[in-house]
């Protein structure tokens, strides 16, 4: 599985386009799908995507809860957290998917009640 981190052509993308995570709420969504990001509407219920945001680089779409779901470490202690995309900014942190991962590829350390 790719880190987040090999990704630098997304980055470089996401920087050329003058974004940032601290952009105010009117930003432009399209700019960041233009650069990879998977819209909403073409998420897979139950899939895992490589992504980005504040504590993980992998989540798994949750359809019916309209949410990521990511395994958190946090002081030796794992736990599932809840996340929303992008597109529904709440204030806090969001996910930005840029690739559906096969099962095979997702680490158990990022899979959700492994």
């Amino acid at each position: 599985m790719k880190d987040k981190y090999d990704n630098l052509k997304f980055y470089q993308k996401l920087w050329d386009a003058g974004l940032s995570q601290n952009l105010p709420k009117s930003f432009d969504l399209d700019s960041y799908y233009d650069a990879g990001v998977i819209r909403k509407d073409d998420l897979v219920d139950g899939a895992y995507y490589q992504g980005d945001c504040r504590n993980s680089s992998v989540a798994l779409w949750d359809a019916n809860g309209n949410c990521f779901w990511y395994m958190r470490s946090k002081f030796s202690d794992a736990y599932k957290e809840k996340i929303n995309h992008i597109a529904d900014d709440n204030g806090y942190d969001l996910f930005m998917p840029f690739q559906k991962l096969d099962d095979v590829d997702v680490d158990d350390n990022y899979k959700i009640g492994a």
